[in-house]
């Protein structure tokens, strides 16, 4: 078993994970990240989102007045996360925060590591702490999130995001339990601009410390996974913990032939339900002919359905290749070996979950 250490505290994105809310993570992704498992990958939305938020930070701060900390052009660094003063493991990077007295703003010109130590020097004075307004977030969405966002000036924001904004508010608290709200900017479709406010609600904050502390306790400290689902983040946990075999078969325990039996139902009826789309599938390609597909509407959902024929590839025998040309050139087949090797890396084999199913004895 791999001796495995927190790298990481349970940040706003991670937060909304482990509490169910995270349409792109879930509680096994945000432990697996935890233990550095995982790295997550930069979707296009975010990338752009990314790009962004300076655009959406500087068109707050024309329209509130609002002095933005450490800079509009940038914000904290995701690589040093601020942490809660008496929990270690509630951390975060909110966007910005919003200061009162402009002398704390980082100048732009200095470079990273100074601008990083400047600051740390900054979170660490309580005089900053006590002239921070509140914070502010600065989000991306398309057409068809809109309907997400409710009225502005309002809370009515994407469940996610209502989470990560209240976990900020709970995390800077913990130096000034004065800042009671959150404002989120939205670039909606790229030319829809609005701002949300989010306000501390006692509640909430401790039903979302409760929920992750709970989850720290029970998975984190015990390095206990989440119990088992459908969950792709489970391929990551496999590939760390059990990447080959190192033991002989055994005998299944009760539990395991318990968990087996249910795998196989699942299975029969698998089997059931594959036969009856194959069959339904045949039948919409006979419907559909030589057109490249159908499409319609289901109660104003529309949908589409389309049978085309993909590009040609080629594939190529590089092994016959070889050989020829090691026949036709016999000089060279040392030297052509060698190039093959250099230019040849082994691919890890990857375990197969391959059941036999029950079947009567001769």
């Amino acid at each position: 078993m791999v001796n495995l250490k927190p790298v990481k505290g349970i940040s706003g994105t991670l937060a909304a994970a482990v509490l169910g809310v995270n349409p792109w993570k879930s509680p096994l992704a945000a432990y697996n990240e935890i233990f550095g498992l995982s790295h997550e990958e930069e979707r296009e939305a975010m990338r752009w989102g990314s790009r962004l938020e300076p655009l959406i930070a500087r068109e707050y701060q024309e329209r509130t007045g609002a002095i933005l900390w450490p800079h509009t052009d940038f914000g904290l660094d995701h690589r040093y996360p601020l942490r809660h003063r008496e929990i270690n493991w509630w951390t975060g990077t909110p966007d910005r925060l919003i200061i009162h007295d402009p002398k704390y703003l980082i100048d732009p010109d200095l470079d990273g590591e100074r601008a990083r130590a400047a600051m740390e020097e900054i979170l660490a004075d309580p005089a900053f702490w006590a002239q921070v307004e509140r914070g502010w977030e600065g989000k991306t969405a398309g057409p068809r999130m809109a309907q997400f966002w409710g009225e502005e000036d309002s809370d009515e924001i994407p469940e996610i995001y209502l989470i990560q904004s209240s976990w900020y508010l709970g995390l800077v608290r913990s130096y000034n339990p004065e800042i009671t709200n959150w404002d989120v900017s939205v670039l909606i479709g790229g030319q829809q601009f609005r701002t949300y406010q989010v306000r501390y609600n006692e509640k909430l904050a401790q039903a979302m410390a409760a929920r992750a502390a709970e989850f720290w306790q029970n998975h984190i400290l015990t390095r206990t996974p989440p119990p088992p689902s459908a969950d792709p983040a489970w391929q990551e946990y496999f590939k760390k913990f059990f990447p080959q075999e190192n033991l002989p078969l055994a005998e299944a325990s009760q539990q395991e032939q318990s968990l087996f039996i249910q795998l196989w139902e699942a299975h029969q009826q698998l089997d059931t339900w594959q036969e009856r789309y194959e069959t339904l599938a045949n039948a919409l390609k006979l419907c559909i002919g030589d057109r490249a597909g159908i499409q319609g509407t289901i109660d104003n959902l529309s949908w589409k359905l389309t049978w085309k024929k993909t590009k040609d590839t080629q594939k190529v025998d590089w092994k016959a290749v070889v050989d020829e040309l090691c026949q036709r050139i016999p000089d060279m087949e040392g030297t052509i070996r060698d190039i093959i090797e250099a230019h040849t890396t082994t691919i890890p084999g990857a375990r197969r979950f391959l059941p036999s199913w029950p079947k009567e004895t001769k």
